[in-house]
């Protein structure tokens, strides 16, 4: 059974937050979708970055080439050593963007409407591969209640090295005993075990085994060093490049393991063990709510964009002030009896704010304190923002944020959502 509720709070300076509250007899209904790509998914993620992103800093921002890459699309060109297209794309067009068969592949991108160019003011060709995002509210994905997940990669300073692909969920989900793609950093996850426990602790690939082919694998390596071996460059559950002799760069997106091992493929599929009495987890942002007491400060580590580091697995940028920096948001979690709650902070439109009409959108801080007045025990917050949404029978009950020049919602294409029955 889902019961929904709506709620609105009212600050003293006259400011209000909306919030949607649903809730779920059990965590056994809770599954992980991936939204289809189509048509639309690209051209969102196109004018987010043209009406939003470019248009407040262009002066950041170059030649954006904004693409996916259809299932039915060859490349006309190859890289050695590589077989994942976007990750080919990428590498080939950064280096190759004039030649003949850059311009012909970007033509049959054009041709399925799978190709565009946001242009910033720097003179720098920005190579953009999205993977299979899709929408959220595609009526093919089944399921009473849909929201969004985890980060991935969006943003161009995600995508940190060549193997980086736009679209890329990050962090740690376990769906029934099964690690459907890894940790890569020691960030705070909600974890519900077998026997419904519900519990929120740090986790990372010190925590699982990696296995590729039958062969445990020890924990990455803190740099990717030079002719010392082989460096094993993983996204996800695939073996995407292997570079022998050579210092790597470490993707935002994955990480790399050093061995000495030479029978590993590039395509091999990788796999990992030591969650087996988890029936569901998720790691995402920073913790809310942990055992009734509200967290006052980040506890999960976050990618500094001002400093260098050289680290082997980066987590994404989070430049956000914990107190005060409010935002659409959304918080997943457990009341008392450990039975879950789901509960959306909605944001005003990017594109105009009216004080006691629009919701304000939340701090993390403030989330804690209400979470705290709804009697949550446990809660981790879910990438906010754009992407914050909650359907249920794929209806929403509030806003997105991104809005379209005629404050018409505008949804943002996600790769990764979960769905409730």
């Amino acid at each position: 059974m889902i019961e929904s509720q709506v709620k609105t709070y009212t600050y003293p300076n006259g400011e209000i937050q909306r919030i949607q509250i649903v809730k779920a007899d059990s965590w056994d209904s809770f599954a992980f979708v991936e939204p289809k790509f189509d048509e639309k998914s690209l051209e969102n993620i196109a004018y987010i970055y043209k009406e939003f992103l470019v248009k407040k800093m262009p002066i950041i921002f170059g030649k954006l080439n904004i693409f996916h890459i259809p299932e039915d699309v060859a490349l006309p060109f190859s890289v050695k050593g590589i077989k994942d297209k976007n990750i080919a794309a990428k590498i080939y067009l950064s280096k190759h963007y004039h030649s003949k068969k850059a311009k012909e592949f970007i033509d049959t991108l054009k041709k399925h409407k799978c190709f565009y160019i946001v242009k910033g003011k720097l003179p720098i060709n920005v190579i953009m591969p999205y993977s299979n995002i899709g929408l959220l509210s595609d009526k093919t994905i089944l399921g009473k209640v849909k929201m969004n997940t985890s980060f991935f990669s969006f943003d161009v300073i995600d995508a940190d090295s060549k193997y980086d692909i736009y679209g890329t969920p990050i962090g740690l989900r376990v769906k029934d005993g099964k690690i459907l793609y890894p940790p890569q950093f020691d960030r705070e996850a909600l974890i519900i075990d077998n026997n419904n426990n519900v519990s929120i602790k740090p986790i990372g690939l010190k925590d699982i085994k990696i296995s590729i082919s039958g062969t445990i694998y020890e924990r990455p390596c803190k740099y990717a060093p030079k002719n010392d071996g082989y460096n094993v460059v993983i996204i996800g559950n695939k073996v995407v490049d292997i570079r022998k002799g050579k210092r790597t760069k470490t993707p935002s997106t994955g990480y790399i393991i050093n061995t000495s091992i030479d029978n590993i493929k590039v395509g091999d599929t990788v796999t990992y063990e030591g969650l087996e009495n988890v029936k569901f987890a998720i790691q995402v942002g920073n913790s809310v709510i942990v055992d009734n007491i509200k967290t006052t400060c980040f506890k999960s580590k976050f990618y500094d964009v001002y400093k260098l580091r050289n680290t082997p697995f980066p987590p994404s940028m989070y430049p956000l002030d914990f107190e005060h920096a409010r935002a659409p948001r959304m918080a997943l979690g457990a009341d008392k009896d450990n039975k879950p709650v789901i509960v959306f902070f909605e944001g005003s439109s990017k594109n105009e704010y009216q004080i006691g009409i629009d919701s304000c959108g939340a701090s993390l801080s403030e989330m804690a304190d209400i979470l705290s007045e709804l009697k949550i025990k446990n809660a981790i917050n879910l990438d906010g923002g754009g992407s914050a949404q909650i359907l249920i029978d794929n209806k929403r009950e509030l806003k997105v944020s991104n809005r379209d020049i005629n404050n018409n919602e505008l949804e943002r294409p996600i790769p990764l959502g979960i769905s409730i029955n």
